[in-house]
């Protein structure tokens, strides 16, 4: 699906949704910037009016996921220098630089070097206005083009370097093996038509679900009723029970509008 110019004013609901995505998910320690992606493409598919068009070149979809990661890079800075504890790998970096010159980040970092603080303040500010102005001009005129290589050149690049990245990591050969059985359970799942994104976002969000529960029931000594009577959890529960409950009589209406269409 071809971008249009006169499309960029229609994009800007979602920016704005998938930036508050994005900081919300970037000041979570240890979220990452690939759940702000994914979240955010899934918030822009249900508020659309073709989900069905995601996942074919829907400019919507590559806005959402592109704004949210954006915005988790510098949201996660705020976890990283107010307490030690990095978002993404970016604040990751940033964390260990500080670290081999002396500095100690928490609290004492904004108090004994505010112009150290300051300066990332600035940096980021500065990234995302390049990012406004070079990044269409430069993203749209110069990577885009790799996309017209033709397949037999294109794939076997893209499998070469995703080969490479997953095995520098651990150095193990049996992980290539899984990402290689990995693809092939999502290319399965896509020709059923299962929506991949929240299967990644279950296998990302999963493990630090069951830590959490295991700390709060450690805390409240075995009681599961405390997960559901303090406030904030409660809330977060309802939360989520009305957004499942949303979700599942929005497909039944579209179901019905599309059966009356039909008819």
């Amino acid at each position: 699906m071809p971008f249009k110019p006169g499309e960029t004013r229609s994009l800007i609901p979602t920016w704005i949704r998938s930036s508050g995505i994005g900081i919300g998910v970037g000041i979570l320690p240890g979220a990452g910037g690939n759940i702000a992606a994914f979240l955010s493409y899934n918030a822009a598919k249900n508020a659309s009016k073709d989900p069905d068009s995601f996942g074919k070149g829907n400019i919507q979809g590559v806005a959402a996921a592109e704004s949210g990661n954006n915005a988790d890079n510098a949201a996660s800075m705020i976890s990283a220098l107010a307490l030690g504890i990095p978002g993404n790998v970016v604040a990751a970096l940033v964390l260990s630089a500080l670290t081999i010159h002396g500095l100690q980040p928490g609290p004492q970092l904004f108090h004994q070097n505010p112009v150290l603080v300051g300066g990332f303040m600035m940096e980021m500010l500065i990234t995302s206005l390049l990012i406004l102005l070079l990044g269409g001009a430069v993203a749209t005129r110069v990577f885009a083009r790799f996309q017209r290589l033709p397949g037999v050149l294109l794939v076997p690049s893209i499998l070469i370097l995703m080969c490479v990245g997953v095995y520098v990591i651990n150095g193990r050969p049996i992980d290539l093996w899984v990402m290689l059985l990995a693809g092939a359970a999502g290319y399965f799942l896509e020709k059923v038509n299962v929506p991949l994104a929240p299967v990644i976002l279950g296998m990302i969000l999963g493990p630090m679900a069951e830590q959490s529960v295991r700390r709060a029931l450690l805390i409240s000594r075995g009681d599961a009723t405390e997960l559901l009577t303090r406030p904030i959890s409660a809330t977060l529960a309802v939360a989520a029970a009305l957004i499942i409950a949303w979700l599942l009589i929005k497909a039944v209406r579209r179901k019905r509008a599309a059966a009356i269409d039909v008819e």
